[in-house]
């Protein structure tokens, strides 16, 4: 009699095809157009915290899994900020994302700055300054990467 194991190789297979899609489960591309894996560096601030809060967290690095709220322009966004310590986040990226809507999953890599509208709007096409003047002195992101949750599309 020959009993088969087919249970251990089945598993094997599905965890060696998932580890084989991880690094298409989210693409992103960094500031200068590269594609870039959506993956976070260790080194980096714990999820929890509440970044925007006040100014403890001013030049660091973050990572955020979000949705946007709101698009200004094709480089400006207003993104849900409640879970790190305000309501509406301005986040700004160099280059144009077209791809991003209203109530879109987004997973971003930037620093945490305090914004002003005329140290900002040439290098990142902001709208009328009207537009930015809730987040006037408030804690912002300026994003190096920027990758849509759940779509393995570029952005």
């Amino acid at each position: 009699m020959r009993i088969r194991h087919t249970g251990r190789r089945t598993s094997t297979l599905i965890a060696a095809s998932a580890v084989a899609v991880l690094p298409f489960t989210v693409a992103a591309c960094d500031i200068d157009g590269n594609a870039v894996s959506g993956g976070y560096q260790s080194d980096q601030i714990a999820v929890d915290s509440e970044y925007f809060a006040d100014d403890k967290f001013v030049g660091e690095t973050v990572n955020l899994d979000t949705t946007v709220t709101e698009v200004l322009t094709a480089r400006s966004f207003v993104i849900d900020g409640g879970s790190w310590g305000d309501d509406s986040v301005l986040l700004l990226f160099v280059r144009d994302v077209d791809d991003v809507e209203e109530g879109a999953g987004v997973r971003v890599m930037g620093t945490v700055q305090r914004f002003s509208y005329a140290a900002y709007a040439d290098q990142y096409e902001l709208a009328d300054a009207e537009k930015y003047e809730p987040y006037a002195d408030e804690q912002f992101v300026v994003a190096t990467t920027i990758a849509s949750k759940g779509h393995g599309g570029e952005t």
